[in-house]
């Protein structure tokens, strides 16, 4: 009983939240139980394996068709250039991918489902939204000789989904 007082929202009918609090628990309960693939979660994360072209078990891949695009400059020079890899990749890393890239409607990565901001504004669900967590350096003011390095939560949206080609290997980015 303590767990359903904690839950209400509305504070002039507390009876009523405590009972709508109780039902839903109850009906999750029973979806859990008794509805096939009640297990994988939101509609975001699944736990299906996804194999590629070579049957291969994949953790990521685009979900609907894509469309080639020509890269501006600006997003030419977004594109991460220097990253510690093998040699071969390096190298590739180095000379810079073609200066066309495929863009996604959706894409899987480890699980979950991405997609545009154009794209959710045209159906029910909403998988633009983003979070990263980053060290961020804090100050009190301009004149503060301490400043303190702490982690961070930012929030962002997906604007455009691009697989880029590096001519041996494709790396998606999302901008």
């Amino acid at each position: 009983m303590k767990e359903c007082k904690n839950i209400p929202s509305n504070k002039c009918y507390i009876e009523r939240s405590i009972v709508e609090s109780y039902l839903v628990a109850e009906s999750v309960r029973y979806a859990m139980e008794y509805m096939p693939n009640a297990q994988d979660g939101n509609h975001k994360s699944t736990r299906e394996a996804f194999f590629d072209d070579d049957s291969e078990y994949s953790d990521e891949g685009p979900m609907l068709e894509y469309k080639n695009v020509k890269l501006s400059l600006e997003q030419f020079v977004q594109i991460p250039v220097g990253r510690k890899k093998t040699d071969s990749e390096l190298w590739r890393y180095v000379e810079g991918p073609v200066g066309e890239a495929k863009e996604y409607k959706k894409y899987r990565v480890n699980g979950f489902i991405f997609s545009p901001k154009s794209h959710d504004d045209t159906v029910a669900t909403q998988d633009s939204g983003v979070c990263m967590e980053a060290t961020t350096t804090f100050r009190a003011s301009r004149k503060d000789k301490h400043p303190i390095d702490q982690v961070t939560k930012w929030y962002g949206v997906i604007r455009q989904i691009l697989e880029v080609n590096y001519t041996d290997f494709q790396e998606a980015q999302e901008c």
